[in-house]
């Protein structure tokens, strides 16, 4: 395929992954939003943001390592997933408006809790996808 047919549909596979992202975020954020002030939708949608990213690019470098011969369409996954779905999916700027409004109404429980919880719960996401890619865990 030409360098621009396939530019074509790297970035088609990463606007469908951005849609799918943006509407499981919103979904997340929505549902939660119902039981809990805490923007509880944000932490879910960045913990499993983070999972998705970190599962596909581990697995694309174990088999892009292991076999070479697929490096195209692994590719072509971690865009439609990493740029699309996760990008979309996870969102620092709202994890960052919704830190400032916790400072601004001197919530620092909340702030400290969705700071910790993000950093936290996103890092063992990542460990996760680690033990699932490597060690068949």
């Amino acid at each position: 395929m030409a360098a621009a047919g396939l530019m074509i549909v790297y970035l088609l596979a990463a606007g469908i992954g951005g849609a799918v992202g943006a509407f499981l975020r919103y979904f997340a954020v929505e549902i939660s939003g119902k039981y809990t002030k805490f923007p509880a939708g944000v932490l879910i949608a960045n913990i499993i943001g983070t999972f998705l990213l970190a599962l596909t690019t581990l697995y694309a470098a174990k088999e892009i390592n292991g076999w070479g011969g697929i490096f195209e369409h692994i590719e072509l996954m971690t865009f439609f997933f990493n740029t699309g779905v996760c990008g979309s999916l996870t969102t620092f700027s709202t994890f960052s408006y919704n830190n400032l409004i916790y400072w601004e109404e001197k919530k620092y429980f909340p702030l400290a809790a969705n700071i910790l919880l993000n950093i936290i719960l996103c890092t063992a996401a990542v460990f996760t996808a680690i033990l699932l890619v490597y060690y068949n865990i």
